[in-house]
């Protein structure tokens, strides 16, 4: 994005197709009381995903006073499209994700913004009430999973007792011990058919955790260098974030809530594959694109 005109063109895109695929996934939930699978929403951790991605133009949004119109309109709207969409994904990481992503915008947000004390504790008076919401949610999801049924903190633990995940990892841990430098090959599949086997189940057939993925594909150095790539573009937003300029600040911001939630949400999944890979590197791409040149702008303006 090469102008504020460019990033606000493309948020609106985003976030009015967010919205059309959000009716589109309600509807289509709402018979069968289960989520879609037919391929018009993608599946429940692909969706999650997608949730997870627009939640950083949320928060910014809602920080700006200044927008109006349609642009307001669909950030509001899409905030309880977020939180129901989300919900009937059933997917339990989503719900720290975004307590994780609502407290670092917060804490990097109101440390930059010129606001006045009212101002501040209405933001902190929102961000715990987001945190309450986020919290009850969690937990309803965790009773939800596996069929635990106990509506108290001992049904969360078993929940997570209970997590198939576990197993996974372990059985990802053993096949690396196996293969400790080289890895087995690229793609996510690459033991498809041997995960399978081994843990009983169709739908277990990689790490279910993205960096552990990359250790298995390519070794201890496939794992270094997602790390090592992920706090590059930390480094570069963080540089953004400590400019004097609003729109390069709020760029950088935006930049490290996306990788925050990422990293959080790529522990349970193999998260960054097709169109929510595609989406979160364009997202990168319009961060750092607009953050640069309004920041060399800044300093070359005289005065």
């Amino acid at each position: 994005t090469s102008n504020e005109e460019s990033w606000q063109r493309w948020r609106n895109t985003i976030l009015a197709s967010f919205f059309t695929v959000s009716i589109l996934a309600i509807v289509n939930y709402i018979p069968p009381d289960t989520w879609p699978t037919g391929g018009r929403v993608g599946d429940r951790n692909s969706f999650s995903t997608f949730v997870v991605l627009i939640v950083p133009f949320l928060l910014l949004g809602i920080s700006q006073s200044g927008i109006r119109g349609m642009p307001a309109m669909l950030i509001w709207l899409s905030v309880p499209l977020a939180l129901v969409t989300g919900f009937l994904t059933n997917n339990r990481i989503m719900w720290p994700t975004f307590a994780l992503m609502t407290v670092l915008f917060a804490v990097l947000y109101l440390y930059k913004a010129d606001l006045g004390k009212r101002a501040r504790i209405v933001s902190g008076a929102v961000v715990l009430g987001l945190l309450v919401v986020f919290t009850a949610l969690f937990a309803v999801v965790s009773h939800q999973k596996d069929g635990v049924v106990e509506q108290n903190i001992a049904g969360v633990k078993n929940s997570f007792a209970e997590d198939p995940r576990f197993v996974i990892w372990s059985y990802a841990a053993n096949r690396i011990s196996e293969r400790p430098l080289t890895g087995y090959g690229y793609g996510r599949g690459i033991l498809r058919k041997d995960f399978r086997e081994a843990l009983g189940s169709p739908l277990r057939w990689h790490a279910h955790n993205m960096f552990l993925n990359y250790i298995l594909e390519m070794g201890p150095l496939g794992g270094v260098a997602l790390i090592w790539l992920f706090a590059a573009l930390a480094m570069e937003f963080w540089r953004l974030y400590r400019s004097s300029d609003g729109m390069s600040w709020q760029q950088g911001i935006f930049g490290l809530v996306v990788l925050g939630g990422i990293a959080i949400k790529a522990t349970t999944d193999d998260i960054l594959v097709r169109d929510n890979s595609l989406l979160f590197w364009a997202l990168m791409g319009m961060a750092l694109g607009l953050g640069h040149r309004t920041s060399r702008q800044a300093v070359s303006r005289p005065g």
